[in-house]
């Protein structure tokens, strides 16, 4: 472990140290605004030669420009802050007005000068705040440091306020407008602050991004930015920066269950609230350098300094179910599933011959001797939780448990600013964050730790920690090189180490304790029992990745008449040094040690519906499989980028403004070091290398025995050029060519300012490096997968399948089972087997083409109203493709009227792609694409009068095919579907390449992780009380300190939720109804009867329906949208989709009904609309004044301050709402102190 984590560090630091303290650079997301407009006279005449000067009042840096002969101005490189500026023109009296420039924005002023001498001044009354935007069609949102400082944040991170101020942004702040998190890049300064293992921040948020503290301003560009962006959408945050004078602050945030907590519904009735210590300190100070008698930086160079440290110990009540303590000594005599069907154990030692079709003797019961519990079993469910509650575990939750969380992360931030003159300045800012983390993994299903007991210590198996630490810099430097040309340049870098593993508890060698196989030395817990009640998932899942990103950018401005060019070129080189994910030891249960054979089913040999179980199986220690893994090597591996872009903001008139742009990106082939790769053709069916084998051999990559036995089962090895595949494994992509068009108008007919917007654009961004150059390793030779399966025909003692259902136990886990996997001999490998995950030859980045329209109404007060319609297509998705998926047993009984094959080739003789060596082969491939329109409505009015508020709402219907690996729509073959089940006439495509059509009807649906509805609001309000306010007004100064100064913060939302219904039932069917929360019920299916809702017509068995141990208050139109083939109450096959099935020797089988993996089934793409859920935080905070320039503010924020806690999806199977757990976190009071100067 200490020899990775020394690797993963090794691979960046230095290299930042050395390229921050190099000479300056600065880049175009650096957050600099620019100030521009014509300076015309009062008949609009354009005044040309006119000086133009802004002022900052904090910094007393000024920055100063001369009108074109259009009379045009543009005062670039500015930073957020309120500004004082001048025109000067020969024979106009001079104007004066204060602008507030917010971060990154362009903001569009057209002073008219009025004739006059030039010692004449005219002051513009009030402050300008120009929230619509008169230069492009972009989409943006500014978040300005008052709302980062004022509005409650349910956790100091920038993803929070995201969330509930910018239109568009869902999964907390991570995707724009229905594009995956990787298309939306955070950058700091002009450096990206992102996750590329994962994509985006939202896996890291707390470890990723700058403390609000640290934040002066941040701009959201979510639709349609310039050329001058790669990405669908960019966040652009700039960090604060010093004044003339000293100011800084110093802050305290905690939270204690000895107050302010609401109980959540999953919490027990005897409410004691959980664990909950949360602090949040620290502090921030920035000025002028300033060294008596050696330096005066005022007016010249400032630093900022900004330290937070994020401290979280909590114990949060989760369900989670565990084996009831009768079922521990082997009784499951109430065995009984949601149907309310026993589930009948047999006895595998009285399993008698095929003559008799292998019967055996039920259990007496149900109820499994105690003497032949399984040491593995006896000593795991001595260190099992015990369950909380009554109820069956088959059918719903019988522990309520907690899920202790400890996380700290401190957090640096320093920038320094430097003006040398008018025309040169630089800066530099650096941050560290160092994270650690631990909680439960809750994988595969939530699951708790285990307990202290049977000589393992608490937390052997459960937990993960996730230690992060990032390091970004940025230096740059701009300059003006007249008033028509400005350049800015950035040199910035981020690293990155993340590492995901278990706890210290879980570092030993429990397979030998447990008597399990451990052929690799593999130390930590293994997986066991994938399907159990409660899962014992392990530790030795561990991965981890450091990155290191490099970033060159060089932007020019050139204004030409009417015309404003920005150009301008980047690049970016990241690194990346990972260890692929571990792939663990397992052992696995099935049903069949315990079940009876149905003689029906021939050969396949099925077992009889509703006997055994898999906990029955694990307590006699009949496990189904083991599987040994050598794991992938650390590798090393490049990518770069080569990008550079023309933009032309044309003023066509004062009316109008076109935006014209082009963006070009290269994206060379990923470089490994030392070659270490692989990639498989699927044309020469071969592993293919840049190197001999010989060079892996040497290498220690792989050894003899594999590279033996994979030949021994026909794998062939080729060389790059002999399989026709790229040296590097997958292509570059070195003609991204990226066309950009905006307008901006303003019509005669509008009023106050009306302006008309729109644009289109494409845009490309990176797939996650777990999603794709992780794969490079991550496949034979370098890893191999060895296993003992008794379900496999291949590895069967007899040749035949599912050997557990027709045989006595012959290992017993924990007995004779340390030495059942073979993994030295050139026939341990048996054919059937897959390749891991290997990444597409033809690998492009994610390319996304967007267009809006938008409408924007200034109103008299400041406010602005903006109405947009919004629009993305995503292409070049990733989606697994499993090419070699073999069909099911049905599929194959009525295609070919036989059953399917056994014997040595079993596991590969039915697939489609090739049936002799390999087993699974799942291609990472770019064949996905997704689609969102949207409409958004946004009102924001500025805080000006003792009040300021936004509301959004937007309308959004997203669909997704791909993006998210192998979690969702992945791709299968043809020969996957039933004679029949593909629509007639659809053109297929290829076997190497489906077609579009062929994935649509697969995989088209509604993406659930964005809502069709969200509506947010936020806003400041001052308590019309106290001194100078509407009521207690007077100067008692007693009454003023007690009542008058408060004000409230508040943000809320209302969010609608969304369901895939289930679709792996085959029978009736019925129009779906929405009950909603109109038809109560009560739910006694577990043995304790609760309160419930049925939201729609899922399938109940009809013997549960208003029954005492069933669901009762089921509406009397009640049928179900879909129920099984077989449901008649009492029949053999009652609640299953057996079918008979005649073969050609005429016979006639019992076969499950499947006629396809997915598209089939005529639910496969629906997706209901679930429970609408609001909540609110709300800050109430009062200032004291302690002097001229020291204040003491103090605030309490209750989060989720109406406690409304919302309502969870229904079960998407039988459409009951269980009231069992929150959609939001109960009420939470928190308390903050902050001194400021």
């Amino acid at each position: 472990m200490s020899r990775i984590l020394t690797r993963l560090r090794a691979t960046g630091v230095p290299v930042v140290l050395l390229v921050l303290a190099s000479s300056a650079a600065l880049l175009a997301q650096s957050g600099a605004g620019t100030i521009q407009g014509t300076v015309q006279d009062a008949t609009s005449a354009a005044i040309p030669g006119c000086i133009v000067q802004a002022l900052n009042r904090a910094t007393g840096v000024s920055v100063q420009t001369i009108s074109n002969a259009s009379g045009f101005y543009a005062l670039k490189g500015l930073v957020a802050a309120t500004y004082r500026v001048t025109f000067s023109a020969a024979g106009m009296k001079k104007s004066e007005s204060a602008i507030t420039l917010q971060n990154g924005q362009v903001l569009v002023f057209n002073p008219e000068l009025a004739v006059g001498e030039v010692s004449e001044k005219v002051t513009v009354s009030g402050e300008t705040i120009q929230l619509a935007t008169y230069d492009s069609g972009t989409v943006n949102t500014q978040l300005d440091a008052a709302r980062i400082q004022q509005l409650p944040q349910n956790g100091r991170n920038v993803l929070g306020l995201a969330q509930n101020t910018v239109p568009g942004l869902e999964a907390n702040g991570t995707r724009a407008n229905g594009v995956m998190q990787e298309g939306m890049e955070y950058s700091q300064d002009g450096a990206p602050m992102t996750n590329r293992n994962f994509g985006g921040e939202g896996n890291s948020a707390q470890a990723t991004l700058p403390d609000p503290d640290s934040v002066q301003e941040a701009r959201f560009e979510t639709m349609n930015s310039s050329a001058q962006f790669a990405t669908p959408a960019t966040v652009i945050l700039t960090t604060k920066s010093g004044t003339n004078q000293f100011h800084g602050s110093m802050f305290e945030t905690a939270r204690n269950n000895y107050f302010g907590i609401a109980r959540a519904r999953q919490d027990p009735t005897n409410f004691k609230a959980p664990p909950l210590i949360r602090n949040e300190f620290g502090g921030s100070v920035g000025g002028p350098i300033w060294i008596p008698k050696l330096y005066n930086g005022r007016n010249r160079t400032f630093f900022f300094v900004a330290f937070e440290r994020f401290s979280l110990r909590q114990s949060r009540q989760q369900l989670m179910k565990v084996p009831t303590m009768p079922m521990r000594g082997g009784d499951f005599s109430g065995l009984v599933n949601a149907s309310g069907i026993l589930q009948q154990l047999y006895d595998p030692s009285t399993t008698q011959g095929a003559a008799e079709n292998y019967a055996r003797l039920p259990f007496q019961n149900n109820q499994i001797p105690l003497n032949r519990i399984s040491p593995l079993a006896k000593l795991l469910y001595g260190a099992t939780p015990t369950p909380t509650s009554a109820d069956n575990p088959l059918v719903n939750f019988n522990l309520n448990g907690q899920n202790p969380t400890t996380q700290t992360v401190p957090n640096y931030t320093v920038r320094l600013d430097h003006t040398f003159n008018e025309k040169n300045r630089a800066y530099f800012r650096f941050t560290e964050i160092d994270q650690q983390q631990q909680a439960l993994r809750n994988y595969p299903i939530a699951s708790p730790a285990n307990i202290a007991g049977s000589g393992l210590p608490e937390g052997a198996t459960g937990y993960q920690r996730i230690p992060i630490q990032t390091i970004s810099g940025a230096l740059g430097y701009s300059k003006t090189f007249s008033p028509t040309l400005f350049s800015e340049t950035i040199l910035s870098m981020q690293w990155q180490r993340m590492y995901v593993e278990g706890n210290d508890a879980s570092r030993e060698n429990y397979e030998k304790q447990f008597g399990l196989p451990n052929n690799f030395g593999q130390i930590g817990f293994p997986a066991i029992g994938a399907n159990l009640l409660m899962p014992y998932g392990g530790s030795q899942w561990n991965y981890g990745m450091s990155q290191r990103l490099t970033t060159l950018d060089q932007n020019f401005n050139k204004i030409w008449g009417k015309h404003q060019l920005a150009f301008g070129a980047r690049v970016r080189q990241e690194k990346f040094g990972y260890m692929s994910d571990r792939s663990p030891n397992q052992v696995a249960y099935t049903n069949q040690a315990t079940a009876i054979l149905d003689p029906t089913t021939g050969a396949t040999f099925g077992a009889r519906p509703n006997t055994g179980f898999a906990d029955a199986d694990f307590f006699l220690g009949a496990a189904s499989s083991f599987s040994q893994n050598r794991n992938a090597p650390f590798n090393n591996c490049w990518l770069i980028e080569f990008a550079s872009y023309i933009q032309d903001n044309w003023r066509v008139s004062r009316r109008l403004t076109i935006n014209l742009g082009m963006r070009w990106e290269a994206h060379p082939a990923p470089r490994a070091a030392n070659d270490y790769l692989v990639g498989f053709s699927l044309e020469k069916k071969a592993l293919v290398l840049p190197r001999p084998l010989d060079y892996y051999l040497k290498e220690g990559l792989t050894h003899e025995a594999l590279i033996t036995n994979l030949r021994n089962l026909g794998v062939k090895f080729m060389s790059m050029d002999e399989a026709g595949m790229p040296s590097r494994g997958i292509a570059g992509s070195n003609a991204n060519i990226m066309p950009r068009l905006g307008f901006a108008y303003t019509p005669s007919f509008g009023r106050g300012g009306t302006v008309i917007r729109g644009g289109y654009g494409t845009y490309i961004y990176p797939v996650p490096v777990r999603n794709s150059i992780r794969y490079l390793t991550a496949s034979y030779p370098f890893t191999a997968g060895y296993s003992q399966s008794y379900t496999s025909a291949a590895q069967s003692p007899d040749g035949l399948p599912n050997f557990l259902l027709r045989n006595p136990i012959t290992v017993v886990t924990g007995v004779n089972s340390a030495n059942v996997v073979n993994s030295n001999s050139t026939n341990a490998l048996l054919p059937g087997i897959g390749t891991g995950t290997v990444a597409s030859p033809n690998y492009p980045p994610a390319r996304v083409q967007e267009a809006n329209f938008t409408i924007e109404q200034p109103l008299r007060d400041g406010s602005v109203f903006r109405a947009s319609y919004v629009y993305t297509h995503g292409e070049n998705l990733d989606q697994n493709y499993l090419i070699n998926n073999a069909p099911s047993a049905y599929v194959w009984q009525v295609t070919t009227g036989t059953q399917p094959p056994t014997g040595q080739f079993a596991g590969v003789a039915t697939r489609p792609y090739d049936n002799r060596t390999w087993g699974g082969i799942t291609q990472s491939t770019k064949f996905g694409f997704s689609n969102d329109s949207a409409l958004q409505f946004n009102y924001q009015r500025p805080y000006r009068k003792g009040f300021g508020y936004q509301a959004f709402y937007v309308y959004s219907r997203a669909f997704r095919v791909g993006g998210n690996t192998f979690r969702d729509n992945t791709i299968n073959p043809v020969e996957s579907f039933a004679p029949g089940a593909i629509p007639k006439g659809m053109d297929v495509g290829t076997q190497f390449e489906p077609s579009r059509a062929f994935n649509r009807w697969q995989n088209y649906r509604p993406d659930t992780a964005i809502p069709m509805h969200r509506v947010t609001f936020n806003g400041v309000l001052d308590v019309p009380v106290g001194k100078g306010r509407r009521f207690l007004s007077g100067d008692n100064k007693l009454l003023n300190a007690a009542f008058g100064g408060f004000q409230v913060a508040f943000v809320g939302t209302v969010v609608a939720q969304s369901f895939q219904v289930a679709n792996s039932n085959w029978g009736a069917t019925n129009p779906i109804t929405s009950y909603k929360n109109s038809s109560p019920v009560t739910d006694c299916r577990s043995g304790v009867c609760r309160p419930a809702y049925m939201w729609f017509n899922g399938y109940l068995p009809p013997n549960q329906i208003n029954s005492a141990t069933g669901v009762q208050g089921i509406p009397a139109n009640y049928q179900p949208y879909l129920a099984p083939i077989n449901n008649t109450p009492g029949a053999a096959n009652f609640g299953t989709n057996n079918v008979s099935v005649p073969l050609n020797n005429g016979q006639t089988v019992t076969t499950p009904f499947s006629p396809g993996p997915s598209g089939t089934n005529p639910y496969n793409a629906m997706v209901l609309q679930g429970p609408k859920n609001f909540q609110s935080d709300v800050s109430i905070y009062k200032e004291f004044a302690l002097g001229e320039r020291y204040k003491l503010r103090f605030n309490i924020d209750a989060f989720n301050a109406f406690n409304i806690q919302g309502l969870t999806n229904p079960s998407a199977n039988d459409g009951i709402q269980q009231l069992q757990s929150s959609y939001w976190t109960p009420r939470q009071i928190q308390f903050t102190g902050r001194f400021t100067f």
